[in-house]
């Protein structure tokens, strides 16, 4: 049943071999990949296949572990909109990506085998799926492109949420999804600002971190991919640096009542390299 699986994968035409580009951490090495990865790869994104046409999700929104970190509290680095597109008939990632560690990042259509192919920490999957009439309002957006909107190029990994001068691949998604909601209100959001304004008008609040000063002045010394420029003095002098994690999201879907579940796939055990 799972090489059945993994054949309709591979036919949908989700399967993709050539080195790997950079993720959500802006991790970008060039290398070929293994026959474990794509075995790893391919197991999990079969199983979220599986998961999708039997709940018959139209469109949900799946977190990664792209790199472990456990120290700061959290487990998902990484979210992605995963949807079907009628007009090919195939399910597809949508996600930011940051390039390379750099400063820029822009907005990608993948397949599902592609999502699971940067060897994360590991392969546990999130996965948030929404109430019909938002999920219809969110397909909406990703149908007529109007995410596009949102896909801002100047990237942080620590993106403040209420700041329009950085963006994080996390809170790309958030912006879509206020974008979603604020149509079945019957209004129209179609900039970045007005996201925000909304946002912070329903109650959206950033998972805090705290980022010792040595921490700080090494990353932006060190990563260009890094900024704490255009978090609020407050911030910075406890230390403490709010952003738009994997988290996050479903805790606001969950508070403003448009999350139907948020649940775990466990990840396949993972072979060891070849």
């Amino acid at each position: 049943m799972m090489f059945r699986t993994l054949i309709t994968v591979a036919m949908a035409g989700l399967m993709y071999i050539a080195p790997v580009q950079a993720d959500g951490s802006g991790r970008c090495e060039k290398k070929i990949l293994s026959s474990a990865q794509l075995t790893n790869g391919g197991k999990q994104a079969a199983r979220l296949l599986q998961e999708l046409e039997t709940k018959q999700i139209k469109l949900a929104v799946v977190g990664r572990v792209g790199s472990d970190i456990s120290g700061k509290g959290l487990k998902y680095t990484h979210a992605g909109i995963v949807w079907k597109n009628t007009k090919t008939d195939k399910w597809q990632f949508t996600h930011m990506l940051n390039h390379c560690g750099k400063d820029t990042a822009a907005v990608y259509d993948e397949g599902l085998l592609k999502f699971f192919l940067d060897d994360p920490f590991s392969y546990d999957t999130s996965i948030l799926t929404f109430h019909a009439a938002y999920e219809d309002a969110f397909r909406q957006q990703m149908v007529n492109k109007a995410y596009l909107a949102f896909a801002d190029k100047n990237y942080s990994m620590i993106a403040y949420p209420f700041s329009t001068r950085f963006i994080n691949s996390n809170q790309f998604i958030l912006e879509v999804m206020a974008s979603a909601e604020a149509k079945l209100r019957g209004l129209q959001i179609s900039s970045r600002a007005d996201a925000q304004v909304f946002l912070k008008e329903n109650g959206f609040k950033g998972t805090k971190i705290r980022i010792y000063f040595l921490e700080s002045l090494f990353g932006a010394l060190f990563k260009e991919n890094v900024s704490f420029s255009d978090h609020p003095k407050e911030e910075k002098e406890v230390g403490e640096y709010s952003f738009v994690s994997v988290r996050s999201l479903g805790q606001y879907a969950r508070d403003r009542g448009i999350a139907r579940e948020l649940y775990e796939i466990p990840g396949i055990v993972r072979m060891s390299p070849q």
